[in-house]
């Protein structure tokens, strides 16, 4: 039997996160053949990056030095709804992809308190490249009837779910005939007869909030002659973001020592072939 000395990570526990998840390093067994080396712990940070119509992403690329095994993503959405980011995680290195698609922000990433775990610690090989790609995700043909004609009122309110993408408001009266949109004028609801404004996020703070207490896009036209008593007033939108900053990043170790070739050999050594 190989020698055995006992998990660095976990100190012989076999255990990670006070307990709820078993170690990734030893597989529980609280001890790792000590020719494999010690995990040094490291993280890759890809620098905020802008993510909009056409996408947007980074690479980083891996120290020459060692491999990295790869054990937890984590992220956070600096601008944005992160319901509507959507990432993909490549190794350049062999061409692996992490997903088959973009995958939701929250079912990607985790957070320092609650990091999503890989399961079997991937290997990254020195000299790769890591990427990762974004996109916005925008849901269609959302609709609500704001108001009834009755051939005297001109102005209609109402709030609508958000967060509203730019550009996509259309109000009809009645349904079928476009009256007014905000494709001129972001904010602006104009055309024949109609004028109006749309606040696409929504106010939290003014009450206007969804039953998870995010805010609701309010919205607020007038006619320049009463709609017909009858005429139902539409709303049609996307649900959607213009575009979203986001940081993410990788956290797993190098091994010290380990024996072979191209091993880091101090843990300062590691951070200064990363840098």
């Amino acid at each position: 039997m190989p020698a055995q000395a006992i998990c660095p990570t976990c100190q012989g526990s076999g255990t990670a996160l006070n307990g709820k998840l078993t170690c990734p390093v030893c597989k529980g067994a609280g001890v790792v053949p000590s020719g494999e080396g010690f995990p040094v712990p490291f993280h890759y940070v890809f620098p905020p990056f802008t993510i909009d119509a056409g996408g947007g992403g980074d690479s980083e690329q891996i120290a020459d030095a060692a491999d990295f095994d790869e054990l937890y993503v984590l992220g956070q959405v600096i601008q944005g709804d992160p319901r509507f980011v959507r990432l993909q995680l490549e190794d350049e290195g062999s061409n692996f992809n992490f997903s088959n698609k973009p995958v939701g922000f929250d079912l990607f990433c985790g957070s320092a308190k609650l990091p999503f775990t890989i399961v079997e610690p991937y290997t990254l090989a020195h000299r790769s490249r890591l990427s990762v790609k974004g996109s916005l995700l925008s849901v269609p043909d959302q609709s609500l009837v704001i108001g009834v004609g009755d051939g005297v009122t001109v102005a209609f309110t109402s709030v609508l779910e958000g967060p509203v993408l730019p550009g996509s408001v259309i109000v009809t009266d009645p349904p079928g005939v476009i009256s007014g949109t905000d494709a001129a004028t972001p904010g602006a609801i104009a055309g024949t007869g109609i004028v109006g404004t749309i606040s696409y996020n929504g106010d939290p703070d003014e009450g206007a909030t969804d039953s998870n207490g995010r805010g609701m896009a309010r919205i607020s036209v007038t006619f320049a002659a009463a709609p017909a008593a009858g005429a139902q007033i539409t709303v049609k939108w996307t649900l959607g973001i213009p575009q979203a900053v986001v940081e993410v990043a990788l956290a797993g170790f190098y091994k010290l020592g380990k024996q072979g070739s191209g091993a880091i050999t101090t843990p300062n050594e590691g951070v200064q072939a990363a840098a």
